[in-house]
């Protein structure tokens, strides 16, 4: 709030309170997904966020490979860490920054891939049209992205899906896969970037399948409940 120069002083109520009359503002988000999109006072207010004077890195990737395990991501997102890293990435985790950090880092990027997540919801205020942008998908494309960054006019959205399997628990499967973790075909996913000029022509390979075991025991441990494929339609 205070980077956002609302300074203001909060009462908090701790008891039951009753009144005469009761002013609810309209709430500047997207009724079904509750989601910032560019009203001008919206605009206004993250355009006065300041700039500081950090240097930050021109081609960053946002990950969410140090989030709990038992929320949603993508199986091995380390391997793909690793290979944005030789392409000349910063690996970026949103977390572990102030939201001015954060701010400084979306604004001074010129490529931006983001493993499908809430992070890219901050960004889109201070992002540029001339940026490039690419998500990873962990399930089927969300448009809501797409339209979100057109309503502050920033860049279009590359990427598409490209999963070989979505892995989870039954519960994952009921609760519309939040906590299912995507499996990234590695080259198809690589010839998108490529295509994209995110990256360079050195192709990826598929992942072992040993890693894919291995990182499939781990969440089977951590969610202490089978994880198998979901055989989702992709």
């Amino acid at each position: 709030m205070d980077l956002l120069g609302l300074k203001l002083d909060v009462l908090i109520a701790d008891e039951v309170l009753g009144f005469s009359s009761l002013a609810i503002p309209t709430a500047m988000v997207a009724q079904d997904s509750g989601v910032l999109f560019g009203h001008q006072v919206v605009r206004d207010l993250f355009g006065a966020v300041p700039h500081a004077s950090t240097q930050w890195p021109e081609k960053v990737y946002v990950s969410r490979s140090k989030l709990d395990l038992r929320d949603g991501g993508l199986l091995l997102e380390s391997r793909i860490e690793q290979l944005m890293e030789i392409e000349g990435y910063f690996i970026f985790h949103p977390q572990e920054y102030s939201m001015q950090d954060q701010a400084d880092i979306y604004r001074a990027a010129k490529a931006l891939v983001f493993a499908d997540g809430s992070a890219f919801h901050y960004y889109v205020p201070f992002s540029r049209k001339e940026q490039k942008v690419f998500v990873i998908w962990r399930r089927r494309m969300n448009h809501l992205f797409s339209w979100q960054a057109k309503t502050f006019d920033g860049p279009p959205i590359q990427g598409k899906p490209c999963l070989n399997a979505i892995y989870g628990t039954e519960l994952d499967r009921h609760r519309q896969l939040v906590g299912a973790r995507g499996l990234v075909d590695f080259p198809a996913l690589h010839a998108q970037l490529h295509s994209g000029g995110f990256v360079g022509a050195a192709s990826w390979g598929d992942a072992p399948k040993t890693q894919i075991e291995a990182e499939l025991g781990r969440l089977t441990q951590i969610k202490a409940a089978p994880v198998v494929d979901l055989k989702v339609d992709l």
